[in-house]
């Protein structure tokens, strides 16, 4: 049987904002993260379009991490997403623990999924369930309202 990947894509997004909600942060964290990796390859694809993290990598590499390439900061910017999905860390050794935020990290994710799939005309995130409470909650945490400008100067 073959099963479109948008659509599975668009089902991560939602499975991973619901069990956010429900305070499965990790879960929620990797199921963004797929959905968010699908949904870049549907815009280059079909959009011709860098997904919302690809263009903003050249702007943190230049002002956050000027002395590294920009492979550098992808990896630093994934390093939970990463660590959560593998068992090992970059250096291949196994890495039993993992240091985060993680409600503040899946957030991140979701919204860069969400990001992704706004991308589309035809999608609106407002057809998700439990979109309203997720950016109720988004809104309200402080992390979430750092002076980028000022973080990036």
């Amino acid at each position: 049987m073959l099963h479109n990947k948008f659509l599975i894509a668009k089902e991560h997004l939602q499975c991973a904002i619901n069990l956010f909600l429900d305070g499965n942060y990790f879960s929620a964290l990797t199921l963004a993260g797929a959905s968010e990796e699908i949904l870049a390859k549907f815009m280059k694809e079909y959009l011709s379009k860098e997904p919302a993290f690809r263009q903003i990598i050249p702007l943190i590499n230049s002002k956050v991490f000027p002395e590294y390439d920009e492979k550098y900061v992808i990896n630093k910017i994934n390093t939970t997403k990463n660590a959560v999905k593998h068992p090992d860390n970059a250096n291949r050794e196994f890495e039993p623990a993992v240091t985060c935020h993680i409600k503040e990290e899946a957030m991140v994710l979701i919204v860069r999924a969400l990001s992704n799939y706004r991308s589309f005309p035809e999608c609106d995130s407002d057809n998700l369930a439990n979109i309203t409470e997720f950016y109720r909650i988004v809104d309200s945490d402080p992390l979430m309202h750092i002076n980028v400008n000022a973080s990036l100067m």
